[in-house]
């Protein structure tokens, strides 16, 4: 008798958690009314809104996050992305833009810069920006929004930035195998294939050393083995 009770306690709780789940599924409380959509900088921008509106009347429980955060991610100027549901009828969407790390001047172009993040991914192109700017050369083509730009940029951009914090940068030149960066008192020439914080340590450690000796150089090139001073 137990035995049938107990085959009959197992098919009886099947049906009971199909019907629980078929009351959450259809649940009209449960349908989101509502998407917040924000970034670091304020409200979502219209083109962000319009795929995160596309969860509105959704289950807010089995709605798939994933796929709406791949959409999002789509979009190159969104770097991560972060949804919750809060219930019973809102999903929350908060997502961080890239951010500008360097600004592009292409010799050629006329007035303007392309607004580049830390990766190398072109997010605009901005006729005025507050940040640190590196002039290309014609070795190098012209930078397309949406798009990366070459390796050799991304660690010119880095060597221009870290640079700046030892002395002001008054301009910053990349052409096809060199960065020359002038200084108000120095011009520095750097690789473009090395790694920018060695390359600058090594930079700080001369202009302290020669310091020291009352002996300031007018051009430092750290593309050698040796570095190369010129007084």
């Amino acid at each position: 008798m137990k035995k049938k009770l107990l085959l009959l306690s197992v098919p009886l709780s099947f049906s009971l958690l199909w019907i629980m789940r078929e009351n959450i599924t259809n649940a009209k409380f449960l349908e989101a009314r509502r998407i917040e959509c924000k970034t670091q900088y304020g409200p979502c921008e219209e083109e962000d809104l319009k795929i995160t509106n596309s969860a509105l009347g959704e289950n807010i429980i089995t709605f798939n996050a994933k796929r709406l955060k791949e959409k999002l991610l789509q979009r190159f100027k969104n770097e991560e992305v972060f949804i919750q549901r809060v219930f019973p009828s809102t999903i929350e969407v908060v997502i961080q833009k890239r951010k500008g790390y360097i600004a592009l001047k292409k010799e050629g172009i006329g007035e303007g810069f392309f607004v580049v993040d830390s990766n190398g991914t072109v997010l605009s192109f901005a006729r005025n920006t507050a940040l640190p700017s590196l002039v290309l050369s014609t070795d190098y083509k012209t930078p397309v929004v949406g798009e990366k730009v070459d390796s050799r940029v991304v660690t010119s951009g880095k060597l221009v930035k870290l640079t700046s914090k030892i002395d002001e940068v008054r301009k910053a030149t990349l052409f096809r195998d060199r960065l020359e960066i002038v200084l108000p008192a120095l011009i520095v020439t750097y690789p473009v294939d090395l790694d920018p914080t060695l390359l600058t340590g090594a930079l700080q450690l001369i202009l302290t050393r020669t310091k020291m000796d009352n002996k300031v150089p007018v051009s430092v090139d750290l593309r050698y083995k040796n570095p190369v001073l010129t007084y």
